[in-house]
């Protein structure tokens, strides 16, 4: 069973001035920048207190299923509040962060308008041959410096303890490629790589994809200039290794190994995930973002840009459990009222909508959330260009076999995925269940853009005839309504098919290792990812392991973009997804109130 993210990505909320600090509980931990840190909670909100100066920019990050972050001044004034946090801090304080909520996570600070000191591009380090060398500052964390690595070369080392590391350096152009192998030579060593950025961030991580427990990163594009670090480490066993390095322009010749599994994974369509976190409080067209108004008398504040003579919509619906009653108000460039909505309106069923508004002025419209009659409680606000706010997905949708649905929001649209080949052309159509109702029918390409509308046929069907898919790709049926509501059928059946054989997919390991998952801890893994590639996900308990695993995909910019715990009645995660963009992704993998042993395997899908 997929349970693709559901929960919040980011809370904005902006308190009134007359409502009372809130003073948050004495006992604390220290928080240090550039050092994040990890803990569980499992009760009472956890403290953190770190020092800052007057107009310090910083940011707060909390990567977790269940958390919450709240900034205190230290006067005990709410700065603010979400997953993350950025501001310019108004003293000389100590200040404090608020961790509330449940389970394990991980939080961060650090400085939005400064480098990590752990960044620096270190100078060209001497090469020492058999004694490792001191570790400077910035690569405490990492082991013993041995030197600099060139490509081409092949070195030999030892590790004569447990825990023991070493680091290699080479310098690196963005665009080129680096391949990183390590072998066993001696001893009991399990090589394990991991490759650093020059702003010390973690590219890529492997284990065993070499083959017989080599280490293996192929194909690493380095996203900078700069010095890169390489981290080798033997498992925490003894022996000697070989470690070699190849950079080059363009990416090295890989052998891919056709699949001998079967695949009938549904391909998950992560293009956006289901919720955004707004960027300075701006909404994107049509994807929802959860708030919250934690008090009465709060308010949260969000912009929207649009163009003259444009038409948008508008909406806030309660979260699921939410007691919230919104209110809502639109605002155009000038600062005069627009428009306005309340769920304590009869016939609005608790959501404040403005569908469907004409807007004259280009600029940023701002949107205001309150309360009606002091509820409180989470949010979700939405909005569209045209007559739909909002996007609901519905999951795949095979050929010949029609599906009944509800549009269940008003002002919003079911977005319904099937995978074409370029070249295939299909027959679509949506029918309404009641008389009276219009439907919209579209069928979108894997980038977003229409390749056909649908028509109104005898019957009240809506129809699209002979559209041709231009590439290959995970496509969407898009159906929407003239009423608030309404129940349709939905079908669509391929007329002519590519006459391309579908060759083989081919698998290129990308990220091979085993490991131990403690009880309520994450592990995470990198790895590097382009727009558009497909990414195979397999992690397996080990035989006689306790462990229920979970699997989770970070995208580059810390969106948790999809989490997986079992497949098909078995425990063990499995996906396939396309990747949205570029980057250094992270599997993040924990255990479901369990511990042990597993495999996680990450693999790149080639034709």
């Amino acid at each position: 069973m997929f349970r693709l993210l559901t929960a919040a990505l980011l809370l904005l909320a902006a308190c009134r001035p007359d409502v009372p600090p809130v003073t948050p509980p004495p006992a604390a931990r220290i928080l240090n920048f550039w050092q994040p840190v990890s803990a569980v909670l499992a009760g009472e909100p956890h403290i953190w207190r770190f020092a800052a100066q007057e107009g310090d920019a910083v940011r707060l990050r909390a990567l977790g299923d269940d958390v919450m972050l709240a900034l205190f001044s230290g006067a005990g004034e709410l700065l603010g509040q979400g997953k993350q946090i950025e501001t310019a801090l108004p003293a000389d304080a100590l200040y404090t962060v608020q961790v509330s909520g449940s389970g394990p996570y991980e939080l961060s600070l650090s400085y939005t308008d400064r480098p990590d000191p752990a960044a620096v591009t270190p100078s060209p380090l001497p090469e020492v041959v058999g004694v490792p060398t001191p570790t400077p500052p910035y690569y405490a964390a990492l082991g013993d410096v041995i030197g600099a690595l060139m490509s081409g070369e092949i070195r030999t080392g030892a590790f004569a303890g447990a825990g023991e590391r070493h680091v290699y350096t080479f310098a690196g152009r963005a665009g080129q490629y680096a391949s990183i192998a390590m072998r066993r030579i001696s001893g009991t060593v399990d090589p394990v790589l991991t490759l650093y950025g020059p702003d010390g961030a973690a590219l890529a991580t492997d284990d065993n994809s070499g083959g017989d427990r080599a280490a293996f990163l192929r194909n690493i594009r380095l996203p900078d200039d700069g010095t890169y670090s390489i981290q080798a480490g033997g498992d925490d066993f003894i022996g000697g290794y070989e470690l070699s390095l190849l950079v080059g322009a363009a990416a090295f010749p890989v052998t891919a190994t056709v699949i001998v599994h079967p695949t009938p994974t549904p391909i998950l369509d992560i293009l956006t995930p289901a919720f955004a976190a707004p960027a300075d409080g701006r909404l994107a067209d049509h994807i929802p973002a959860l708030g919250s108004l934690p008090r009465p008398g709060d308010v949260a504040r969000y912009a929207i840009e649009a163009a003259a003579g444009a038409v948008i919509s508008l909406g806030v619906r309660p979260a699921a459990g939410s007691a919230l009653v919104p209110r809502l108000e639109l605002y155009n460039p000038l600062g005069e009222q627009a428009a306005t909505a309340s769920g304590a309106a009869a016939g609005s069923a608790g959501e404040a909508l403005i569908p469907a508004l004409n807007v004259p002025e280009a600029g940023v419209y701002l949107a205001y959330v309150t309360a009606e009659d002091g509820t409180t409680g989470e949010f979700i606000i939405a909005y569209g260009e045209g007559p739909t706010r909002e996007d609901v997905r519905r999951g795949r949708i095979e050929p010949d076999q029609p599906v009944n649905a509800g549009l269940s929001l008003r002002a919003a649209r079911d977005l319904w995925s099937l995978f074409l080949r370029a070249g295939d052309e299909i027959n679509a159509a949506a029918r309404p269940v009641n008389a009276g109702i219009e439907l919209s029918l579209e069928l979108v390409a894997p980038d977003g853009s229409p390749v056909a509308q649908g028509s109104r046929a005898a019957g009240g069907d809506t129809v699209i005839a002979a559209a041709r898919a231009p590439v290959t790709g995970l496509y969407f049926l898009r159906v929407a309504a003239s009423g608030s509501r309404a129940e349709y059928s939905l079908v669509w059946r391929a007329i002519r098919l590519s006459p391309t054989p579908t060759p083989q997919l081919r698998i290129v390991p990308a990220l091979l290792v085993d490991d131990f998952a403690p009880r309520d801890t994450y592990l995470f893994y990198p790895f590097q990812g382009q727009a558009g590639e497909q990414i195979e996900v397999r992690v397996a308990a080990q035989p006689g392991s306790e462990l229920d695993p979970v699997a989770a995909l970070v995208a580059p910019d810390g969106t948790l973009l999809l989490e997986v715990d079992d497949f098909e009645g078995d425990l063990n995660p499995y996906f396939i997804v396309t990747l949205p963009a570029d980057g250094t992704y992270r599997v993040r993998i924990n255990g479901y109130l369990s511990a042990g042993i597993f495999e996680l395997a990450v693999s790149r899908l080639v034709l």
